[in-house]
C-alpha cells in the first residue's frame, strides 16, 4: 500500500523532468531541491525554493508546479489562509496544468481542514462527480465522511467509511475508516443508552412532582380538617372525628403508594446512572461503555502509530 503511493511520487518526478526538459537548469534544479525539501518535510526551505522559481521569467513553463507546491507547503504547516490564496491562484490562472486535477481535491481538503465542512462536501463531491477514475477519489469519500462526522451526522458518515472499505479495500484511508466506524458504534451506543436514562429519569421526575402536588392537596386537606375540628359543637365532635380519621387514613395509604412507586422509580434511575458509568461518579461497576472506551483507546494508539509509520515514507498526509 505504501509502496504504491512511493511509486507515484516517483513516476511523477520523472514525469517532471520530461516535461520540464526545456526549462533552464536552474529552473529544473530549484523545483527538484524544493520538491526533495516538502517530501522530506522542510516546507520553509521549500517554500523559498519554489519562489526563486516563480520569480524568474525564464522559468515560466514551471510556474504551476511552483505554486502549487507552494499551496501545498502552507498547508502542511497549518497556515491555510496562504494556502487558500495560492490555491486559489493556481487553479484559475493553470487550468491545463498536469497539477489541475489534484488541486480540485486539494481545495476540498483545505476547506475541511478550515472546519468549512458543507462547503468541503461539495467540493469534494464535486471532484468525484468530474474524475470519477482519479487517484484521490477514495481520499475524497473520506473527507467527505469525516465533514459528515464533525457536522455530527454520523448515521451518514458511516456510509461513507463502510463505502471506502469495501469499494476502496487497497485505500490508505480503510483502516482510519474502520476506526471511525468504531467510534460511531460507540457514540451511537453512548446515545441510546443516554436516551433510556433520560427517558427514566423524566419518568422519575414527573412522578416526583405528582407526588408532590398530592402531597400538599393532602396537606390542605388536613388543614381544612383541623378547622373543622375546632368548630365543631360537642354534639358532632365525635361523628367528624370518625370522619377525619376515615379520610386521613385514606390520604396516608395513597402517600404510602407514591412513596413505593417514587422509590421503584429511583432504583431504575439510578440502575441507568451506573450503566452509563458517568465520569462524576464513582461507581464500584466498570460498565460496558467505558470497556469499550478502553478498546477503542488502544485502537487510537495503533492508528497513531500506523500514521506515523506511513508518514515517514511519504509525502505528507494528502
Amino acid at each position: 500500500m505504501n509502496k504504491k503511493y512511493i511509486a507515484v511520487f516517483l513516476l511523477f518526478l520523472l514525469f517532471l523532468a520530461e516535461i520540464y526538459a526545456e526549462d533552464s537548469s536552474g529552473g529544473r534544479n530549484l523545483l527538484k531541491t524544493g520538491l526533495e525539501n516538502f517530501k522530506s518535510g522542510d516546507y520553509g526551505n521549500a517554500i523559498l525554493n519554489f519562489r526563486d522559481v516563480v520569480l524568474n521569467p525564464e522559468n515560466e513553463k514551471i510556474f504551476d508546479a511552483a505554486y502549487y507546491y507552494i499551496a501545498r507547503c502552507y498547508m502542511a504547516q497549518g497556515n491555510y489562509s496562504k494556502a487558500q490564496t495560492n490555491l486559489e491562484f493556481f487553479i484559475q490562472n493553470f487550468p491545463d496544468s498536469t497539477f489541475y486535477t489534484e488541486a480540485v481535491y486539494q481545495k476540498g481538503r483545505l476547506l475541511f481542514l478550515q472546519k468549512d465542512y458543507e462547503n468541503a462536501i461539495l467540493a469534494l463531491y464535486n471532484y468525484i462527480k468530474t474524475y470519477p477514475d482519479k487517484l484521490y477519489v477514495a481520499n475524497s469519500y473520506f473527507w467527505i465522511a469525516e465533514s459528515l462526522y464533525s457536522l455530527g451526522h454520523f448515521s451518514e458518515a458511516k456510509k461513507i467509511y463502510s463505502h471506502i472499505i469495501t469499494q476502496y479495500p487497497s485505500s490508505y484511508k480503510v483502516e482510519a475508516s474502520k476506526y471511525k466506524l468504531s467510534l460511531i458504534d460507540l457514540q451511537l451506543h453512548k446515545e441510546e443508552l443516554l436516551k433510556l436514562l433520560r427517558l427514566s429519569h423524566e419518568e422519575y421526575l414527573k412522578a416526583i412532582d405528582n407526588f408532590r402536588v398530592k402531597e400538599k392537596t393532602y396537606e390542605q386537606a388536613i388543614a381544612g380538617y383541623q378547622r373543622k375540628l375546632l368548630a365543631a359543637t360537642s354534639n358532632d365532635t365525635k361523628q367528624l372525628l370518625e370522619e377525619l380519621t376515615k379520610e386521613i387514613s385514606s390520604k396516608d395509604a395513597q402517600i404510602a403508594s407514591l412513596s413505593r412507586e417514587i422509590a421503584e422509580l429511583k432504583k431504575k434511575a439510578d440502575a441507568k446512572t451506573a450503566e452509563t458509568a458517568a465520569p462524576a461518579e464513582n461507581t464500584a461497576a466498570v460498565s460496558s461503555v467505558v470497556t469499550q472506551l478502553l478498546n477503542l483507546k488502544n485502537e487510537a494508539v495503533n492508528l497513531k502509530l500506523f500514521y506515523i509509520n506511513w508518514l515517514s515514507s511519504n509525502t505528507g498526509d494528502k
